[in-house]
């Protein structure tokens, strides 16, 4: 009579299989692993393009053609709505590009993240530059874009985007700057948010 438990009461070429079984579990989720990163990352990357695209929109609308909507305008209340929504730790300064200043400020949705829409003006030109900090990201999309380049420059529609990311916080930069100087502007913005 055989017994209904143990290893003893299986045929010998089911119990290799069994013993295989455990190995090649291992492999099978580290591939399932792989293959779930990898799903992640395409789909970020498509998301990716949804926000540039969507950037080069917003900014062409309410900048460019100055479609009228609830802007912050005075220095106070807009020092005020950004320190609130974005906590920049190096001496608490406010975020800036050089040789520009601020000129208003608002909350923007772009890629169903809310972010914060500064325009930055010298005279001659007007940048957008949308900030979405770490606190507003979900961890699943800090994972998935720990996994892509630091910087990226695309052009679309005819304007630069530059976006970068760094230590969870986000920044994307529209103008028609260089990518070059763009890429300069966004970095200097997130070491300042660091």
């Amino acid at each position: 009579m055989r017994r209904r438990f143990g290893g003893g009461c299986l045929p010998r070429s089911m119990r290799k299989r069994k013993n295989l079984g455990g190995t090649s579990g291992l492999y099978g989720r580290f591939f399932a692993t792989a293959a779930a990163l990898c799903i992640v990352a395409v789909l970020s990357a498509h998301h990716e393009n949804s926000r540039y695209e969507e950037a080069s929109a917003d900014h062409l609308n309410e900048v460019v053609m100055a479609q009228p909507k609830d802007w912050h305008t005075e220095a106070n209340e807009m020092e005020g709505y950004i320190a609130e929504r974005i906590r920049a730790t190096k001496g608490d300064r406010p975020l800036s590009v050089a040789g520009h200043q601020l000129i208003q400020a608002k909350e923007c949705e772009l890629a169903k993240s809310r972010y914060v829409h500064m325009v930055f003006g010298n005279g001659v030109q007007r940048i957008s530059m949308y900030v979405l900090s770490k606190n507003e990201r979900p961890l699943l999309d800090r994972i998935a874009t720990s996994l892509l380049p630091p910087l990226c420059s695309l052009t679309e529609a005819g304007y630069n985007v530059t976006e970068g990311d760094y230590k969870g916080n986000r920044v994307l930069l529209v103008s028609t700057l260089p990518q070059t100087k763009e890429q300069r502007i966004v970095t200097g913005v997130l070491h300042e948010m660091s």
